[in-house]
């Protein structure tokens, strides 16, 4: 260590240049550092979207669902294949193994869905999403005007809006919700068709050839070049009435002589509401995978006030969730507890040491480890959330316990009259050593915890890498920069530590009771095994979840009702729940959406309304009100006929919809070969767990009670007309499913012409005539008509149908409690049929994953710090003296979490894991003095042992509470302070926060204790 003092102080401006480098990059690299709530939480997945308009799921899964799922099942390094068949849709979510990378999985499926392709119907238009997930909504908005029907402002987002939203990069897609699309129809009259002798293929054939536009190539005139168009698009309605179909006797028959040619809303697959004012326009702005959450939607908020200038002066955008905010909130939080933890170590050392020079060196020492470990975060592509920067604000308080403990050291040989020079050499001599690799133990000791797979994995990785880059950062920079700093900085005069009257009072304090704990070491000792009793008996009282819920600031509120729903009902119940909604008065908009909006992102059918609720700042709420009071409140204004609830949050709730399918914080799923009978097996699943205490709401879902209208074909009777079912299937697309025939243009906008028939025939389906080839034949004269009941919605999963149980659990509940009770009833209650299982999802999912991870993870941290512990010392003595006080350690940690009622969470198991690094640490400054006292002289007797015990425990006080107060300055701001996404992060610090605490008491009771027993028995080992 003498050596590498003098090279640093020969080289110390070298150092200083290097310090400055390091300023200005890690303010480069905190600019460049891309910002967002939390990780993204989703897997690697692709998703296949398919569209066919007018069909039925039975068909959907049938000849596009199955075939693509059964294909896609065998790609290399898929974990699973989910798919949802729907009317017109098919949505495929391919997922795949963790640390896949997306575009080559994306090439992987895309490959395998071009070698099927041709088994697939030709109707079907089969493609890959944008590469987004349902996490990428990152901001919502509506479009009002006093003065503009819907379908002007449907056109305006789609053709104006949109199109300017997707220049801006990394903006996957904009897709518009609620408003109508406009499609021109042109309305059969069968009686007039049949006195034209006018037949469906007849129409079919004049509206694609009326209109078409083409080119000649050019004609030279007066050595001009005109190139030669031929006009043909409809631009009016007229175009359309005045095509000619057929020409009879000379006279030409028109389209306008036997239909009606109207502008009508299209097929709707979702509706929107906006503060109960009824059917509204908004759209979805969806970020590309892995992008800039905050710079995009910077991005697109400057880009909506630039298209603004085009918009008529009526038109008002209103967003109605921004995520930013919450990113901004949140990290403005983090950024808070960070100033005031790093204020608070200032303080704390200052009192200590009664000097303001070596606070400031503290201060540059803990300012150069943050940028640093921000460079790190830009190197390693690690986003700024409340899981990175979570990491360091843990850290802070532990990241300065090096330089602390070296200050102290070297103030120490100042006060004994020692030079700059020599102070620093011999307080590097004596601690320099053991501190760096009590911070590596530190360091190294989380890293096991980067074996978490699957979502606790994706959630904690930010936060472990970035505690263990602090924890690195700091244990080096305290070896090479701290020294310099002190070289200039530490010339002042000190108060000898006997005279400091913190310090003498915390002296006249311990040392009674060193001497008490040395004298009934053996009752001491018992600590122990009662401390190892204490956390088994906690550990099973406490209740357990995977994740505290995360307050995004911004309810989301997913009330689901029986499939089947028409759009106008489902529009009625949306206005109706949004006006109960806004009538709260920290509700500031209600934004709701009944059915999928047009992308691959959003699988919801029509009876799951998604309803996004922004709430007025706190400041302004009711005096008393809470989250979980507004959403009880809520809860029970909501209690309407036919409609189940459910609460999350915008970005939870996508993550679960996304990862398991599930969209609350628990199900079931139930699989087996016949969707009904799955279906029914679901109903009862949620019949026996109805009354299950700490169950808010169950549901199973009810897609086979959807109303179908099955039009069968007689062959028979077929055959006597000469007619095929192909014929019927045709005519029923075209009549009663209006596909496109052709694109009316106008612009840069785009309208389908489709083809129908009026609506009062189509009340009686069975008495419309088909005009057929040259025949025009009563429907049910070859078909039978027949009003069913089937499933609305079609769900699989690795082949095999599968239906869900949503359970919403209460605030308070312990979900491993519920799912044990579940488990209980269902097998007593529910009798599966051969081939027939069920298995719960969601959140117990994951939790079950994760401690399935942490029997590997856990006996791993603790080898490691047994390994470097004993690197430390080479003695097994102190080796296994740390490694037996852990249990009391971690003991404090387990206590104060179950005086204070919190949940055991992976967020609590990795502040337990973190604990124990900090606890090596803590008992390694104690020893680190202890040998040192023992070393100084040859012992001879007990109690010149006992003394030098006490000298190295007692009389050295200062640095260990200097150590302690500065962690649990750094712990208290994490824990108390409130803030938006703070839940996490306050979990992860409590049970470091108790363990501090019963670690400090451990070290200076517990290890001298155990000291005490080698009196007679190794005394010349020192």
């Amino acid at each position: 260590m003498d050596k590498l003092v003098n090279i640093l102080i020969k080289y110390r401006f070298v150092v200083l240049s290097f310090c400055v480098f390091i300023f200005f990059y890690g303010l480069y690299s905190i600019k460049k550092t891309p910002l967002d709530a939390i990780p993204d939480l989703t897997d690697t997945q692709v998703i296949v979207y398919s569209k066919w308009i007018g069909q039925s799921p039975s068909v959907i899964e049938n000849q596009i669902t199955y075939p693509i799922v059964s294909n896609l099942m065998g790609l290399a390094k898929v974990k699973s294949v989910r798919g949802y068949s729907m009317p017109n849709y098919s949505i495929i979510y391919v997922i795949f193994q963790d640390g896949v990378d997306l575009y080559w999985a994306r090439s992987r499926v895309l490959e395998k869905i071009s070698s099927i392709q041709d088994s697939l119907p030709p109707q079907a238009s089969v493609e890959l999403s944008p590469d987004a997930t349902g996490v990428g909504w990152i901001y919502q908005y509506v479009l009002v005007s006093k003065n503009r029907s819907l379908d002007e402002l449907w056109s305006i987002q789609n053709f104006y809006l949109k199109y300017g939203l997707l220049s801006v990069e990394n903006v996957a897609d904009v897709v518009s919700i609620g408003g109508f699309e406009r499609e021109f129809r042109v309305i059969l009259d069968p009686k007039k068709c049949f006195q034209f002798n006018i037949s469906l293929e007849d129409v079919v054939k004049a509206l694609k050839e009326t209109n078409k536009e083409t080119g000649g190539k050019y004609i030279e005139y007066n050595s001009r070049e005109f190139i030669v168009r031929s006009k043909g698009y409809i631009s009016a309605i007229d175009d359309i009435k005045n095509t000619v179909v057929k020409v009879q006797n000379s006279v030409p028959i028109k389209i306008g002589d036997f239909a009606k040619v109207v502008e009508t809303p299209a097929f709707r697959m979702a509706t929107a509401d906006f503060n109960g004012l009824g059917n509204t326009v908004g759209a979805v702005v969806i970020m590309r995978s892995n992008a800039n959450a905050y710079e995009t939607i910077k991005q697109v908020k400057e880009k909506l006030n630039s298209l603004k200038a085009g918009l008529p002066s009526d038109i008002e955008i209103i967003p109605v969730y921004d995520r930013s905010k919450l990113i901004e909130d949140s990290i403005n939080h983090l950024k808070k507890v960070l100033i005031e933890e790093s204020f608070v170590v200032v303080v704390v050392i200052g009192l200590f040491l009664l000097s303001i020079t070596l606070g400031i060196v503290v201060v540059i020492f803990l300012v150069l480890s943050v940028l640093t470990t921000f460079i790190l975060m830009n190197l390693f592509n690690i986003n700024s959330n409340i899981m990175s920067l979570g990491g360091i604000a843990i850290a802070i308080g532990t990241m300065v316990d090096a330089s602390i403990v070296l200050i102290e050291s070297f103030v120490k040989r100042k006060e004994e009259g020692k030079s700059v020079v020599d102070a620093l050499k011999e307080s590097f001599s004596e601690v320099g050593k053991p501190i760096f690799l009590a911070l590596l133990i530190v360091a190294v000791s989380f890293i096991p915890l980067l074996a978490l797979k699957g979502q606790a994995g994706k959630l904690f990785h930010p936060l472990i890498l970035t505690k263990t880059f602090s924890m690195l950062v700091a244990s080096v920079l305290s070896l090479v920069v701290v020294p310099v700093l002190i070289y200039y900085l530490g010339r002042g005069k000190f108060i000898p530590e006997e005279k400091h009257p913190l310090v003498r009072f915390f002296i006249k304090i311990y040392t009674p009771l060193f001497f008490l704990a040395v004298r009934y070491r053996y009752i001491v000792l018992i600590l122990i095994p009662i401390s190892i009793v204490g956390n088994y008996l906690i550990y099973k009282n406490l209740q357990k979840e995977f994740i505290p819920q995360l307050n995004e600031g911004v309810i989301m509120y997913m009330p689901i009702t029986s499939a089947g729903i028409s759009i106008q009902e489902a529009q009625r119940l949306l206005t109706l729940q949004d006006k109960i909604i806004k009538k709260f008065p920290e509700v500031e908009t209600v934004f709701g959406k009944a059915g999928r909006a047009d992308t691959a992102t959003d699988p919801a059918p029509l009876s799951m309304i998604e309803t996004i609720i922004t709430l007025k700042p706190i400041d302004k709420w009711r005096d008393g009100m809470t989250y979980e009071n507004l959403i009880s409140q809520l809860d029970r204004q909501l209690q309407l006929p036919g409609v189940v609830n459910s609460w999350t949050m915008p970005i939870r709730g996508r993550i679960d919809m996304i990862s398991t399918g599930i969209r609350t914080p628990l199900g079931i799923k139930v699989y087996g070969s016949d969707i009904n009978q799955t279906l029914e097996l679901a109903k009862n699943i949620e019949m026996s767990l109805t009354g299950i205490d700490g169950i808010m709401s169950v549901f199973a879902e009810r897609t086979s009670y959807a109303t179908y209208l099955d039009i069968v074909p007689d062959r028979e009777k077929l055959a006597l007309y000469g007619l095929r079912v192909e014929d019927v299937a045709k005519t029923i697309e075209y009549l009663f499913g209006n596909i496109p025939v052709s694109v009316y243009i106008s612009g840069r906008e785009r309208y389908n012409i489709t083809i129908g028939i009026p609506r009062d025939l189509r009340q009686f389906p069975e008495e419309v005539i088909l005009p057929l080839n040259d025949k025009f034949i009563p429907l049910k004269a070859v078909a039978e008509v027949k009003r069913v009941s089937s499933t609305a919605e079609i769900k699989s999963e690795n082949g095999l149908f599968v239906s869900y149980v949503y359970i919403t659990p209460k605030q308070d509940a312990d979900i491993t409690k519920i799912v044990q009770t579940a488990t209980e009833r269902i097998n007593k209650e529910v009798n599966f049929p051969a081939g027939y299982y069920y298995q719960f999802s969601g959140q117990f999912e994951y939790w079950q994953e994760a401690l399935n991870d942490l029997k590997l993870i856990i006996p791993l941290v603790l080898i490691t710090i047994f390994v470097l512990v004993y690197l430390s010392f080479e003695r097994v003595f102190e080796t296994v003296l740390v490694i037996v006080t852990l249990p009391v350690s971690v003991f404090g940690g387990f206590l104060v979490m179950y005086i204070l009622g919190y949940k055991l969470s992976i967020a609590s198991i990795t502040g337990f894991l973190a604990l124990l690094g900090v606890a090596v640490e803590m008992s390694i400054v104690m020893i680190i003095y202890i040998v040192n006292a023992l070393k100084e002289s040859k012992i001879v007797s007990k109690e010149e042992f006992i003394n030098k015990v006490y000298f190295g425990s007692v009389k050295r006080v200062r640095p260990k509470t200097m150590t302690l107060i500065t962690i649990l300055a750094s712990l208290i701001p994490a824990v108390l302070l409130k803030g938006p996404s703070s839940e996490i992060i306050s979990v992860v610090a409590l049970p470091m926060l108790g363990g501090i605490l019963t670690s400090f008491i451990t070290s200076l009771f517990l290890i001298p204790a155990l000291y005490s027993l080698k009196v007679g028995k190794e005394i010349k080992s020192y």
